[in-house]
């Protein structure tokens, strides 16, 4: 995953998003493949799992799945953001799709970083960003009530 995640820079992410759909395809269903095996690997009762019982898990269904690994067709924007929400933002990478990345390069940066965290990372710092915003909404929300006032 980190040597994956290190291909996210603007430049690599536009070559990715340049190569034929067959090629994004074929990496895409690598990756599920590596991602399956990962998978039943995971817990001795998954050893003998099938690919129908692996798409239970991903929330998609088994012919969309079987589709992917064959290369027979790409994830529709739908299941590629079910796959995104599982995996993270990998599998965009692999489809080269996905949000449209920021103009800004720290923004960008940001971008990257927050879907390398992991999903309860993700709500911690959401929860932040939040928590934040009230904080400078209130402050706001006094600086102008302030300046209302008459001065003496």
């Amino acid at each position: 995953m980190d040597k994956l995640n290190s291909k996210w820079t603007p430049e690599a992410i536009e070559q990715q998003r340049n190569k034929p759909a067959s090629e994004r395809l074929r990496d895409l269903a690598d990756y599920l493949m590596i991602e399956y095996q990962k998978w039943q690997r995971s817990d001795p009762t998954l050893r003998t799992a099938s690919q129908a019982e692996f798409s239970k898990y991903l929330g998609v269904s088994p012919t969309s799945l079987s589709n992917w690994l064959k290369e027979i067709r790409p994830p529709s924007q739908e299941n590629l953001d079910q796959l995104a929400a599982k995996f993270g933002m990998d599998v965009y990478w692999f489809m080269g799709a996905g949000p449209r990345l920021p103009d800004n390069k720290d923004l960008l940066r940001i971008f990257i970083a927050f879907y390398k965290l992991s999903p309860k990372q993700r709500k911690q710092l959401n929860e932040v960003i939040l928590n934040m915003q009230d904080e400078a909404e209130e402050e706001r929300i006094k600086k102008e009530k302030n300046s209302m006032l008459p001065s003496i």
